[in-house]
């Protein structure tokens, strides 16, 4: 206890001092030494308790000498003006030094700065998050220089991955939820310097859909649009589905989470999406009207909490085809205006066998990401981020090992986007690298890929 001991030095020089004179002013003294010693002793508690470089651990550290009747002084607060410097450290801040009093200290303890750029995530579903399951992924994140996680909130299944305390998800959560915890969860990963991302799943959402069908979207002639033999869609004007979804993401910004990452946030695509009857509007084109509404009243709530809202989106749309805006609802133009990162899902081998003249698209990684990105970017303002999610799953890929997703890497970096994010559904990854920049071959945005593997 190095504070309370240099204050029973300090109280020890009174005693001795008070000792020396107390035959002279005996009354005076009497009531002095008690007023010293009971401000003395309120300050050593208040400072103990209350001080504000303590009170948020982990958040800074002083980087400046100052001496020890200065320290004195501070701690005690005998004196406010005593400037020191001081390097922000806590996850999810912005890594800086400063230069300020104990005042400036204290207000910048509540206040903080994320740094939500050149994010490097792997996704992980509720169960791979799990307390049990989370170690071997911190090591590999530890391993391979990533800082940030994707986890599951809600998947397309609908199933909440913690104990959740909205209404209708506690009514009827009668499963096992694999994240025991969800502020514990987001401790730990801010106690190993990672930025948190919980992905939430937005209009897909199976359980809803069968446990309230009135809520699902459906065809004209009103039978159910079923994905593979199951209602699976919400309409995303109905506003009480927005509302229940607005709760869950309520519930989650208080559990200290970095980032909101909104996905299936658009309408469907399967089937025959074109004779569904949707809400609220009178032709497709009313689509991204909607999502972004909705979108806006998200991004209002999670702004509330300094929190980042994110959106996944269809890699295709970045090409921003006015059939995939039809279909899908996401116009990046629109979108992007109540967002802070935009996401594009440029996953390779899900352009299909063939794709803008290309033969198996997923054998040109680099291409692939370049130009999606930079098609994102000429679509968006400068003040949305783009951060792609790459491919980390062999599908359709010739040879698929760690050199694959660092050429991914590449042509995101190429193409002046910030960080990435590796998804594999089955949270089975491989160690890889950051490209080496002077060997790694140019991307021209103009210029097709060669046949053979760069």
């Amino acid at each position: 206890m190095p504070v309370f001991s240099r204050y029973f030095q300090i109280f020890l020089f009174f005693y001795l001092v008070m000792d020396a004179i107390l035959d002279k002013f005996r009354f005076i003294a009497r009531y002095s030494f008690y007023g010293i010693l009971s401000a003395l002793l309120l300050t050593g508690f208040i400072n103990g308790v209350f001080h504000p470089m303590e009170n948020v651990r982990g958040a800074f550290r002083q980087i400046s000498s100052i001496s020890a009747y200065d320290r004195f002084l501070y701690r005690t607060s005998m004196e406010w003006g005593i400037p020191a410097a001081y390097r922000i450290l806590a996850p999810g801040w912005t890594q800086q030094d400063l230069f300020a009093d104990s005042r400036e200290i204290l207000r910048l303890a509540g206040k903080k700065i994320k740094n939500h750029k050149n994010i490097r995530a792997i996704y992980l579903t509720g169960y791979s998050a799990s307390e049990k399951k989370l170690p071997r992924f911190l090591d590999y994140v530890s391993r391979n220089g990533l800082n940030a996680i994707v986890f599951d909130i809600k998947d397309i299944t609908g199933y909440i991955t913690y104990p959740s305390n909205v209404k209708m998800v506690k009514e009827n959560q009668d499963y096992h939820v694999p994240i025991k915890n969800l502020e514990n969860l987001v401790r730990k990963l801010h106690d190993r310097g990672l930025y948190s991302i919980a992905r939430i799943s937005q209009f897909q959402d199976l359980f809803m859909a069968k446990k309230m069908p009135q809520w699902s979207l459906k065809y004209k002639n009103g039978h159910s649009y079923n994905v593979k033999g199951q209602p699976a869609w919400m309409d995303p004007a109905n506003e009480e589905i927005q509302e229940y979804n607005l709760r869950i993401i309520h519930e989650v910004l208080q559990s200290g989470v970095d980032e909101i990452q909104l996905d299936y946030i658009r309408y469907p695509t399967d089937g025959d999406w074109r004779n569904v009857s949707y809400r609220k509007i009178q032709s497709y084109d009313q689509k991204p009207v909607v999502i972004t509404k909705y979108l806006q009243r998200v991004h209002s709530l999670a702004k509330a909490y300094s929190v980042k809202v994110s959106i996944d989106v269809f890699g295709v749309v970045a090409w921003q085809e006015p059939a995939d805006i039809l279909s899908t609802g996401q116009d990046l133009k629109i979108m992007s205006q109540a967002a802070d990162i935009i996401s594009p899902m440029l996953y390779p081998s899900h352009f299909g066998d063939v794709f803008s003249g290309i033969q198996n698209p997923a054998d040109s990684p680099e291409y692939f990401l370049y130009q999606g990105c930079i098609r994102v970017k000429s679509i968006i303002p400068d003040s949305v981020l783009i951060r792609p999610w790459i491919q980390a799953f062999p599908m359709k890929v010739s040879s698929y090992n760690g050199s694959y997703i660092t050429r991914q890497i590449a042509g995101t970096y190429r193409s002046g986007a910030r960080g990435y994010m590796m998804w594999n559904a089955s949270n089975k990854y491989i160690p890889y690298s950051e490209p080496d920049f002077k060997t790694t071959l140019r991307v021209n945005p103009e210029e097709k890929p060669s046949r053979k593997p760069l």
